[in-house]
């Protein structure tokens, strides 16, 4: 009886060794995970480098939104593959949005009760595989002072919980590629509207923050907890120009929705 019991004790020993073999190269064969890419964990991983410039009457145009830096500091964040891909800005500035189509525009007026979009901030953050760095740095001077980085943070978290959306992994593709990139996206401190804003422009089609809504190319959205949703999206005025000629152009069928909680 005793042999017996060994044998089978043998027998579970062996089995749950061989078990544990297969998985061990089960696991050597699927490889690192995917987000384990050095790479993508300094995006994910981002600060602010330390890097301070002060603006004043800074003018950024971003196809229909225009931002006007009165003054204020532009803290950049460390770079990644030697691309630097936001800032944060703190300062006196605004945001007004000339929606290139009629009928966005006249929903977009129903939102606000106001014949031009315009919001004031006091606080940006800026994430970018554009030019937006450059451009920054040559209208720039000495900085004084700095940033918290709590409005960075919060803008990453508001991705990865509130809006369940991978920025990193689509700043990825462009730090990566070969060739520039045309991504921006604004977290605006809003004092008139909203303090959770976000203006965005990717020529992939926007990011499904609320909803899907790609092939679209531009978009302004809140997040609050108590005004969730789209207040304007549209192609780029680019696409506008080329397909009309002309800023100015009747809405193209089906090329607008808007949806506010």
């Amino acid at each position: 009886m005793f042999k017996s019991f060994l044998s089978r004790s043998k027998a579970v020993v062996y089995s749950m060794a061989g078990l544990l073999c297969i998985s061990l190269i089960a696991t050597a064969q699927q490889g690192p995970a995917p987000n384990s890419d050095p790479t993508y964990q300094q995006l994910r991983n981002l600060s602010l480098s330390g890097e301070v410039v002060g603006v004043s009457n800074l003018t950024l145009k971003r196809d229909a939104g225009t931002f006007h830096v009165r003054s204020g500091s532009v803290c950049f964040v460390a770079p990644v593959q030697r691309k630097v891909t936001g800032a944060v800005f703190v300062g006196d500035g605004s945001l007004v949005l000339d929606v290139p189509l009629e009928g966005a525009r006249s929903s977009l007026k129903l939102l606000t009760k106001e014949s031009e979009f315009a919001e004031a901030f006091d606080r940006l953050v800026l994430r970018f595989t554009d030019g937006t760095f450059d451009e920054i740095k040559k209208h720039s001077g000495v900085g004084s002072g700095g940033c918290e980085v709590g409005p960075l943070q919060e803008s990453q978290k508001a991705m990865w919980k509130r809006l369940n959306y991978n920025l990193d992994g689509r700043i990825l593709e462009d730090v990566l590629s070969p060739e520039p990139g045309s991504l921006f996206v604004a977290f605006v401190h809003g004092k008139h509207y909203d303090d959770k804003e976000i203006f965005a422009i990717d020529p992939h089609g926007v990011p499904a923050l609320i909803m899907p809504l790609a092939p679209e190319e531009v978009e302004l959205i809140t997040y609050d907890e108590s005004k969730f949703g789209a207040w304007s999206i549209f192609p780029p005025v680019r696409r506008i120009q080329e397909r009309y000629g002309f800023r100015r152009a009747e809405e193209l069928a089906g090329s607008h929705r808007t949806s506010v909680a």
